[in-house]
């Protein structure tokens, strides 16, 4: 039961990282434009993981009638759908523009 919140944990430290490179190279530097998405895609990634650790903990301790691990993991998941399709998006298509940095938005995208 560890091993999830390790790696839950990992996820989401990695998500910052990423979250805070982006927000440095957004305005001045070499933007890069998989950074925002990827860091967004990170944390939820941990969130999930981190949710489905929380339900596992419940159902050890026996209170498997309280839903909220349940929840908690089922929005999680939701979350990490959401940023994956947004990561697809990004890289292929270059919208939404808003998550594009400036000096990227008219620079075709990547669909290699």
């Amino acid at each position: 039961m560890i091993v999830p919140v390790l790696f839950g944990l990992a996820c989401a430290a990695l998500g910052v990282f990423l979250l805070r490179r982006a927000a440095a190279t957004w305005r001045d530097g070499e933007p890069r434009r998989l950074l925002l998405p990827l860091g967004i895609w990170a944390c939820c990634m941990g969130m999930l993981f981190g949710a489905g650790a929380y339900w596992r903990a419940e159902a050890y301790a026996g209170r498997s009638g309280s839903m909220a691990g349940a929840v908690a993991t089922l929005v999680s998941l939701g979350a990490v759908t959401l940023s994956s399709a947004l990561l697809i998006c990004v890289n292929l298509f270059g919208r939404p523009r808003v998550l594009v940095p400036p000096r990227l938005r008219d620079v075709p995208a990547e669909r290699d």
